[in-house]
């Protein structure tokens, strides 16, 4: 009877153990992950994004373009191609992957092409102040990779 108290006291005990540590590792990684929240200045600074955090996934959407009321014209799709460009949603489905220490698994919109890639969201070197963004078709070696600034105040 002692056995089997002390048995289901350890099980009891080491299972709150486990549950709070994954808990934790979940925080740490959203924390982690969050780091490429905020607003981003597009590559030829003409736009921005803001990149937010949705439903466990990183999103990010057009806030301000150098011509605010400009179409999304090149999108193939004749309905998306009447939409305003403030307002698309560029990258969608990012998740941030903690080994790798970048976010991965989203899509980019390419706004010039009107096409939609898979693509890979990192730092270098621990530098939070610019986001590299490789959009790809098939292969991640064949693509185009872009930097986004941080908008500062």
């Amino acid at each position: 009877m002692k056995t089997r108290r002390m048995l289901w006291f350890f099980l009891t005990a080491a299972s709150v153990v486990f549950a709070s540590t994954d808990v934790w590792a979940d925080e740490q990684d959203k924390s982690a992950g969050d780091a490429i929240v905020g607003k981003w200045w597009f590559p030829e600074r003409n736009g921005q994004l803001e990149i937010r955090r949705e439903n466990g996934q990183y999103v990010g959407t057009v806030i301000a373009y150098y011509d605010p009321n400009a179409i999304d014209d090149a999108n193939p799709d004749p309905k998306l191609a009447k939409r305003k460009f403030v307002g698309i949603e560029m990258l969608s489905g990012f998740k941030y992957n903690p080994k790798k220490e970048h976010w991965a698994g989203g899509t980019v919109y390419d706004g010039k092409s009107g096409k939609t890639y898979r693509g890979t969201l990192w730092f270098k070197n621990d530098d939070t102040s610019k986001l590299f963004a490789r959009g790809y078709a098939r292969v991640s070696l064949v693509g185009r990779t872009e930097t986004f600034v941080r908008v500062t105040k």
